[in-house]
């Protein structure tokens, strides 16, 4: 008898279970329906021409200073972030001045630290943008295209810039402040914006299923670089 309740609440608390899950499984899809997917990847650093390997940049990442000014009052108040308006037409369902905030907020995480400002780079806004479009109609978020095998570098090389790019990639955030704040709070994307670079390649594209009205997602891409060609 004693064994016959036992399997029937194990039963009843498997079906339980297993009703849970199915509550839960739909729930969340709900969610991302209505939210979207929020991902920030893996920083990618510049490859090493020996082993191929991810390498960080040059520069160790500088300690955090104790008290740091307000962003948004630097973005209300500075202009010696960022010396170049970004040439760079988006798709038409993306705002256009992002590009020009992306690189401003970006260079003003550069300057809370002491570092210079990095330059905008029109081969490597292509190269960026390349990616930003290709995870969107591809359906993938990584560093390395699955269907060409593609890499930041190889990227870059293609785009004329060069080898040796560095990249952040980003999806679901909906606004330039909130993607360089989330790059900003992790370690190795961190280290990317305050690395040793010179030039700095924007790309942002929406689409896919998420974050608006519209069940759409921002993708967005940075590329770092230093003594390529940015004509």
């Amino acid at each position: 008898m004693f064994a016959g309740v036992s399997r029937r609440a194990l039963i009843s608390a498997l079906v339980a279970g297993l009703v849970l899950g199915i509550a839960l499984f739909w729930a969340d899809g709900q969610i991302n329906q209505r939210l979207g997917t929020v991902e920030i990847g893996i920083a990618f650093g510049p490859a090493d021409a020996e082993s191929g390997s991810e390498i960080a940049p040059s520069t160790s990442l500088p300690s955090t200073p104790s008290s740091q000014p307000n962003l948004d009052e630097i973005v209300e108040t500075s202009t010696t972030t960022s010396t170049t308006t970004i040439a760079l037409t988006l798709p038409s369902n993306v705002d256009q001045t992002w590009l020009d905030q992306v690189l401003f907020r970006t260079n003003t995480e550069r300057l809370k630290e002491g570092l210079d400002a990095l330059t905008s780079c029109g081969n490597l806004h292509v190269a960026a943008q390349t990616h930003a479009v290709a995870m969107l109609e591809q359906d993938f978020f990584e560093h390395e295209n699955p269907f060409t095998g593609d890499d930041p570098s190889s990227r870059a090389m293609q785009a004329g810039y060069g080898s040796g790019a560095g990249e952040n990639i980003a999806m679901g955030y909906v606004s330039p402040r909130d993607v360089v704040r989330a790059w900003m709070d992790s370690p190795g994307h961190r280290e990317n914006i305050l690395g040793s670079y010179e030039h700095l390649g924007i790309g942002i594209t929406l689409g896919g299923s998420g974050t608006n009205e519209k069940n759409e997602r921002f993708y967005w891409v940075q590329n770092f670089g230093s003594g390529g060609d940015c004509s």
